[in-house]
């Protein structure tokens, strides 16, 4: 049964108008295998610049979309749909002119995304149903100095309900996975999700932010890791042989030593909980979830653009929440096969003492427009999780993502569980799932 608090929420979301706000501007520069526009070459840590158009600078594809800014500017990406709808024809366009306006004479930002998901399973020890809303709202302001050095303070709200008797994030627990079959989709009041400073330096070669961060956008991430828009579940959409803490305060800091080439490092709260500021932990305890990246990037001619990453973490042992340390390696490569597909492979390691993941070896394909639709989005992967002890799973996930307008998506895909570890009557699990995402 729906819970009858969310279920106005609920429906008046479902019925919502397909046409939501699309400025009245051209089209924006895109990465042509996820739509996603196009970096400038100064940013090092996974960002996506600003909403603007910026034409000829594909060397830094790769980042998850999930990073603050890069999710901001795919949710006002311009997108061909099935319903045909255009910036000219959107009845929201007086609003969204007044909010171009305001950018443009203040440098502040907004903009926000409802996302349903519902999945469905076929077998398990436990309920197999789930079902969760997600409302996101994202601010930003930015002073440009340059053409690559800029100050930007960003800030984002969440708000995630339940649906039914149990959410997507409980759906892994309950049918016996080692992983999760989604990456976020839990039931949370409303949060401050993110707060934190961002600037760039001599010439775009220094980039640091500091404040209320996730770290999950920061380290060990691929182009297509988004449970928002791409892959579902978590071995995919997230890296969970990382042990990465919840929000909190932290910091992180990357260098350009020349274009190919980029290192990073940072660090944040391991007792931090999104629900609290965290100050109380992060300067009394020190216990902190450090990290480092080496990575390169390359844009090969006639496939486009691709990053290696090699990426070490270290979780020191919470005092306050009674858990020991953990600390492991991963490995993720992606790239662009020419304009409409890319490929992400990633191998991972953790001695698996906070993740329960020892080894994780997985690979994916993305392809736009196999259905004539230019912004339809087409993914395949497959994962090797084993745990410390116990049989190891092997996951198999296909979706189809279909631009119904500006910026309506709907996402019908499936989930093959094959050996799930912690259901041993289980040979395999298939899960049906559906995602509706609205954004402005």
């Amino acid at each position: 049964m729906f819970p009858t608090r969310h279920f106005p929420i609920a429906c008046t979301l479902l019925i919502a108008p397909l046409t939501l706000a699309q400025s009245e501007t051209p089209s924006q520069a895109s990465n042509p295998s996820t739509g996603a526009p196009t970096a400038p070459p100064g940013e090092l840590l996974p960002d996506a610049g600003d909403l603007p158009a910026l034409d000829n600078n594909p060397d830094v594809q790769g980042q998850p979309p999930t990073e603050f800014n890069q999710q901001l500017r795919i949710d006002q990406t311009d997108r061909k749909n099935w319903f045909g709808i255009t910036p000219e024809t959107d009845p929201l366009s007086p609003f969204m002119r007044l909010v171009s306006g305001l950018k443009e004479k203040t440098g502040l930002t907004f903009g926000g995304a409802y996302t349903m998901l519902f999945q469905q399973a076929s077998g398990g020890p436990g309920r197999r149903t789930a079902a969760a809303g997600d409302i996101d709202l994202m601010l930003s302001w930015k002073k440009q100095f340059n053409e690559t050095d800029y100050i930007r303070i960003n800030s984002s709200f969440e708000y995630r309900f339940q649906i039914g008797e149990i959410t997507p994030a409980q759906l892994g627990p309950e049918i016996g996975t080692l992983i999760p079959t989604t990456n976020g989709f839990n039931e949370r009041p409303p949060v401050v999700k993110e707060l934190f400073y961002d600037q760039t330096l001599l010439d775009g070669r220094v980039r640091w932010v500091f404040g209320r961060i996730d770290p999950e956008n920061y380290v060990g991430g691929h182009r297509l890791q988004s449970a928002n828009t791409f892959f579902l579940n978590k071995a995919f959409s997230s890296n969970p042989a990382i042990a990465y803490p919840s929000i909190g305060l932290g910091a992180a800091a990357a260098v350009k030593p020349v274009d190919w080439l980029y290192i990073l490092a940072g660090c944040s709260d391991v007792n931090s909980s999104i629900t609290r500021t965290g100050f109380d932990t992060a300067f009394d305890t020190g216990e902190v979830f450090a990290f480092a990246e080496v990575g390169g990037m390359t844009n090969w001619n006639g496939l486009g653009s691709g990053r290696q990453r090699l990426s070490v973490w270290h979780s020191d042992n919470s005092s306050v929440k009674n858990r020991p340390s953990d600390e492991g390696i991963s490995l993720t490569i992606d790239q662009e096969l020419g304009p409409q597909a890319a490929i992400f492979l990633r191998a991972a390691y953790a001695n698996a003492t906070l993740t329960n993941v020892r080894n994780l070896y997985e690979g994916g394909f993305g392809f736009k427009g196999l259905t004539g639709i230019d912004n339809d989005f087409t993914g395949i992967a497959l994962a090797y999780a084993a745990p410390p002890n116990g049989r190891a799973e092997t996951i198999v996930e296909v979706f189809q993502r279909f631009q119904l307008a500006l910026r309506t998506e709907f996402t019908v895909g499936a989930q093959l569980i094959v050996n799930p570890s912690n259901a041993p009557s289980d040979g395999s699990i298939g899960i049906f799932e559906c995602r509706l995402r609205l954004a402005f």
